[in-house]
């Protein structure tokens, strides 16, 4: 549901910064947080290997093998001591992500941009927690 995600999400506000003109696309930063050494281990190796290149391509930071240990108002801890700066974190636990939460997350995060925050980085982190792919590559 992550991957699936983020690739939405990515795509959607990279194409609304052009009705934002103060907000630069380098002022913009999404990070993937994965658990596992592969995206989408669903579809196997080769096929995550490549959605993470092409989410790389179009400007998404991806983390494997990366594993959150908590979440603040302001920030991402990882368990490797790597913290994130995060003005808004998108939780999708191997599971669907509902639409209508997406859009509110969108619509919040364009508000919320669009006010307050037009002169600091913009960050998004998207983690995806898929703790039963990690539990089986860890047995």
């Amino acid at each position: 549901a992550g991957t699936e995600t983020i690739a939405a999400v990515n795509d959607f506000v990279r194409e609304a910064l052009r009705y934002y003109p103060r907000i630069k696309a380098d002022r913009l930063r999404m990070v993937l947080v994965h658990a596992g050494p592969t995206l989408l281990p669903e579809l196997g190796n080769e096929l995550g290997r490549y959605a993470g290149q092409k989410l790389a391509a179009r400007g998404v930071e991806v983390r494997v093998n990366a594993r959150v240990q908590a979440v603040t108002p302001s920030d991402v801890h990882l368990a490797d001591g790597t913290v994130i700066p995060a003005d808004l974190v998108v939780m999708a636990l191997a599971v669907a992500v509902a639409v209508v939460v997406i859009i509110m997350v969108l619509l919040r995060m364009l508000h919320h941009i669009h006010l307050h925050h037009l002169d600091h980085i913009i960050t998004v982190i998207l983690v995806l927690v898929a703790h039963k792919a990690a539990e089986q590559q860890e047995h």
